[in-house]
């Protein structure tokens, strides 16, 4: 008979192909956890030439690592390493991830979590096992502690930041399972390495629509422009304001040419794109479309997909 529960997972982190005490710590807890479900405690590691630097995470409980071993996975991408958690955690089905507090993992968390639609607690300074073996996630509040569970969603998650458990006792002769993990192929988008080597894709976008919203501090106003590899056109239209600038001859934008019939033609054409781009894109105030797909008046239709205002988190007070 298969374990009720799901594994215990610990997204771990390295750096330099050293794996970081956070996740030795964590790894220790999810071994805690995975005990006391009667389920295996598991991590999931990204990066490159790292097969003979895994042991520690055998060493501190990991039954089984999901190892992806790839160079494109050498440095922490979100998109890629989103991709590729999500993947895994739709197959193998975790009941509970644990995360480091750490840059990559406060970003990291929020967006797995959106992807499989469940709760995320941040800043954990405690995991229990409740009477019903839900996780409480026990983060500080005025007056104690605040325990959060996510009694309905799986998996449960939870951030932790390095420091708050030990790192438990390492075992060198403990081993496990290794599962190597491929970045998918049919990943969207593609990859800017090329780049920052100063490759020139074939398909490689002319022009580019983009719009200011925000009147803001600095005192630049609302716009939308155009913005070609020589050329800039500028559409102030609180104020109905045009620039038009060459920026081969004026790199920092000092002087507008949109009045100067030479440029004519570059404005015509310009102009186009740029009514284009406002007309069928973006809205031209500071509407914001509703998340139904409502037609702006000004815009035509836009589609914005919302979260449900409904919460997967109960709250429970800890004496």
């Amino acid at each position: 008979m298969g374990n009720v529960y799901g594994p215990v997972w610990v997204i771990a982190e390295q750096r330099d192909c050293r794996i970081r005490d956070v996740s030795l710590q964590l790894m220790g807890q999810a071994q805690r956890l995975a005990a006391e479900l009667n389920t295996d405690a598991e991590a999931v590691l990204f990066g490159n030439r790292m097969k003979d630097h895994i042991q520690p995470l055998f060493s501190a409980g990991a039954r089984r690592i999901y190892l992806g071993n790839d160079p494109q996975l050498a440095f922490y991408e979100p998109e890629v390493y989103v991709e590729m958690i999500v993947r895994l955690a739709r197959e193998y089905k975790p009941d509970i991830i644990l995360t480091g507090s750490t840059a990559m993992g406060r970003e990291l968390a929020p967006l797995v979590a959106a992807r499989l639609q469940t709760g995320l607690t941040a800043h954990c300074i405690d995991l229990v096992l409740d009477d019903r073996n839900i996780l409480e996630q026990r983060i500080p509040a005025y007056g104690g502690l605040l325990s959060i569970v996510c009694p309905q969603k799986r998996p449960q998650m939870a951030t932790i930041a390095k420091g708050v458990f030990t790192t438990p006792d390492l075992d060198e002769q403990r081993s496990g399972e290794i599962i190597p993990v491929a970045v998918p192929e049919d990943m969207q988008g593609r990859s800017l390495r090329g780049l920052a080597r100063g490759d020139k894709p074939k398909d490689w976008r002319r022009s580019i629509y983009y719009h200011y919203y925000a009147h803001g501090k600095h005192n630049v106003p609302r716009h939308y422009g155009v913005r070609t590899e020589r050329y800039k056109l500028i559409h102030y239209y609180t104020d109905d304001l045009w620039e038009l600038f060459d920026l081969e001859k004026d790199p920092h934008e000092l002087k507008s040419e949109y009045g100067n019939t030479e440029y004519a033609a570059v404005r015509e054409n310009l102009s186009f794109l740029v009514q284009f781009g406002a007309g069928s894109m973006c809205p031209r105030d500071n509407t914001v479309a509703s998340g139904n797909g409502d037609q702006h008046p000004r815009s035509g239709v836009v589609r914005i997909t919302t979260v449900a205002a409904t919460t997967p988190y109960e709250h429970r007070a800890v004496d």
